[in-house]
């Protein structure tokens, strides 16, 4: 495989590293480290973008090249401790990877550890780390689902799926021709920007506060699951929409990843590949309207930021320089250094209704996942496992006020209990269930 890296692509390799993905399953059952390693070997068959990594091409454009890179490197550790993913999760993400190096012998752009528990009751853990070039959170969900098969049916048949590795283009007609070809517009918003942050911080503005992460999960038994997703039928709301309106009190600004498959020239499937946008929803928490009423209006804003799912690329493109970008993230993380960055991923349904993410011999008991960048931003992954509604945020603070989103996070999951207990008094306590 060898091509140029399209829009979405072009904009994530800018970003200065670290820029990764990581995500932690926690896995029942008899899982062995050989059948793993034979599992990554037929994943790399299987979606290209796992085995390449990057070369600077003519005129500064990056390119993907497979030529010289071998196998997914695989760590397994043994007798580990209680919450070692989660600490190994918050090294992964601070982590980097080579790229940009041509040669005989490289490594592709993703790698996997394997934690063996001391404890034999406590469920083993696969960290996997991408850089975020190559896969999105999606991605990471059928990849998952697939060295699951592929463990538990070594002689299972196995079908490339080459979209990704296509140089056609896989933006739509209509996008390709709104995406500039000069940065003209991109240095005019990075010009506004850094008069924007010279007023309001001063031509020297302070470094970004220490922070430091932490986890957090809990999750909502089955019945309070089931009642969650009538409640947001009934009120025709999205269950994301309600999630986001229980946290919105504390946290006025919340991104969303965007799912693009849906809108691209041609069908990509179940690939790994970068396919994903982001919308960022601003809005403040109307108390009189109740909190059914800001779940519809968080639906409807939300709803006009997918309508144009790909708007950023009339500003950014190719034809703006790669350290151009790079000026523009310290001016970012100013702007926000005095704020809370929070998203949240909603993976949706992982036990059969949606991907089936249940084996016949392994079980995935959780997963959760979040990627760094230029802004540290608090990421809450939400799935359904086993009928249950799972919750696991890991979160930044700063060191000199540690316990603010913590306290926020409380206070959402207070509110999503107390709006579900006004619909249906008498039904049970709704509590949140901490894992």
């Amino acid at each position: 495989m060898r091509r140029e890296l399209n829009e979405i692509e072009y904009f994530d390799w800018c970003v200065e590293q670290p820029h990764n993905m990581v995500v932690v399953v926690r896995i029942r059952g008899a899982l062995r480290p050989d059948r793993l390693r034979d599992a990554l070997s037929k994943a790399q068959e299987r979606h290209p973008m796992l085995r390449v990594n990057t070369e600077v091409g003519p005129g500064g454009i990056p390119w993907f090249s497979s030529e010289g890179v071998g196998a997914i490197p695989l760590t397994v550790v043994e007798g580990v401790e209680l919450h070692a993913d989660e600490q190994l999760a918050d090294t992964e993400l601070a982590s980097t990877f080579t790229m940009n190096q041509a040669g005989p012998s490289r490594l592709p752009l993703m790698r996997a550890a394997l934690l063996l528990p001391r404890d034999p009751a406590q469920p083993a853990a696969l960290v996997l780390t991408t850089q975020h070039v190559i896969a999105d959170g999606l991605s990471m969900v059928f990849l998952v689902r697939d060295l699951l098969r592929f463990m538990e049916d070594p002689e299972a048949s196995m079908t490339a799926l080459d979209a990704p590795a296509s140089a056609q283009d896989l933006l739509p007609f209509p996008v390709r021709r709104r995406i500039p070809t000069s940065p003209r517009r991109f240095w005019l918003v990075f010009w506004l920007t850094r008069a924007y942050v010279r007023l309001r911080f001063g031509r020297r503005p302070a470094s970004a506060p220490e922070r430091q992460t932490f986890h957090r999960s809990w999750e909502l038994t089955v019945e309070q699951t089931d009642h969650l997703l009538a409640c947001c039928k009934r009120e025709a709301v999205s269950v994301h929409a309600a999630l986001c309106a229980a946290f919105l009190p504390g946290f006025p600004a919340i991104h969303t990843p965007v799912n693009v498959r849906p809108f691209l020239a041609r069908p990509v499937g179940e690939s790994v590949g970068l396919f994903v946008g982001t919308a960022l929803v601003k809005m403040r928490y109307r108390e009189a309207q109740g909190f059914w009423g800001n779940a519809r209006r968080f639906h409807r804003a939300l709803r006009r930021k997918l309508r144009d799912p790909f708007r950023i690329y009339r500003l950014f493109s190719r034809a703006v320089p790669a350290e151009a970008v790079r000026r523009l993230g310290p001016l970012l993380v100013t702007m926000t250094a005095h704020e809370r960055p929070f998203g949240i991923t909603n993976l949706g349904t992982l036990d059969g209704k949606g991907v089936q993410l249940r084996g016949r011999d392994l079980e995935i008991e959780s997963f959760f996942g979040a990627v760094s960048g230029i802004v540290d931003a608090s990421v809450l992954t939400v799935c359904t496992l086993g009928g249950r509604m799972r919750f696991h945020l890991l979160a930044v603070e700063r060191v000199a006020t540690p316990t603010v989103v913590r306290d926020e996070v409380d206070r959402a999951a207070k509110r999503l209990q107390a709006a579900l207990e006004g619909e249906a008094r008498g039904s049970g306590e709704l509590v949140a269930v901490a894992v």
